[in-house]
């Protein structure tokens, strides 16, 4: 937490920016030069025209659904929790992230007749699998609907899948976000699973070369995320010993 707080946007920049004040009689050329590159680089990590061909470079489509498989089930990555949440009997919902992936997995599931299996904890109490399933239960849909409540993040998600249903170990349809969605399937991957990957929440930009050049929240957002999933796709292991 403390990593992603100050070295990427905008921590990065209010860091830069809180050193050249004190350099600023000792050193002004460099704290000058600070200041610029603070600026300078927050309007390009908030700009649309930069950050959507980076972040789209980084989204793989789709694999396609091979006819013939028997797949074991539906597997949905859990992205976050909502702890302020008044509207809700549990107080807790999941953020969007986590309930577009439900849904998406939930019609997966049901159009294939799969089980499904939101699998994430997170790191803050109930789970974030637990909060989702709930979620999904509100909806009523004719799911039959499995958690794994214990993995606090990618990696420990497949191996905690596997104690928790080793008879999942096979080909699955994975389910999460398309920028997380490579680093996802790797991991999977690794640890022995035959992966489809179905990836959902695409970064979406308004159309227009005016709009892609007015720096957004949005984009700031995007790029905190590409960061983020860059530096998580760097602990992949290489090869699949299992």
């Amino acid at each position: 937490m403390l990593f992603s707080a100050w070295l990427l946007p905008p921590g990065l920049q209010l860091l830069m920016l809180a050193v050249s004040l004190i350099l600023w009689r000792r050193a002004q050329f460099l704290a000058r030069t600070l200041v610029g590159l603070a600026l300078v680089s927050l309007y390009l990590m908030s700009a649309p025209c930069v950050v959507q061909p980076v972040i789209q470079a980084l989204e793989p489509d789709p694999d396609p659904i091979r006819p013939g498989i028997n797949y074991r089930a539906v597997i949905c990555l859990t992205g976050g929790t909502n702890f302020h949440a008044p509207e809700s009997p549990h107080g807790q919902t999941p953020t969007n992230a986590t309930a577009l992936r439900c849904v998406a997995a939930a019609m997966l599931a049901l159009e294939h007749h799969l089980p499904l299996v939101i699998a994430g904890a997170g790191y803050h109490t109930p789970p974030e699998a637990l909060v989702a399933r709930d979620y999904l239960y509100r909806l009523q849909l004719p799911l039959t609907l499995y958690t794994e409540s214990v993995s606090r993040d990618t990696s420990e998600a497949p191996p905690a899948v596997l104690a928790n249903f080793p008879s999942l170990k096979g080909p699955i349809l994975l389910v999460t976000d398309a920028l997380h969605s490579v680093r996802s399937k790797a991991w999977f991957e690794h640890y022995g699973f035959e992966v489809t990957a179905i990836p959902t929440r695409y970064a979406h930009f308004e159309p227009g070369l005016f709009n892609s050049l007015m720096p957004t929240g949005y984009a700031l957002e995007q790029t905190r995320a590409v960061l983020r999933e860059w530096g998580g796709r760097q602990l992949v292991p290489e090869g699949k010993p299992w």
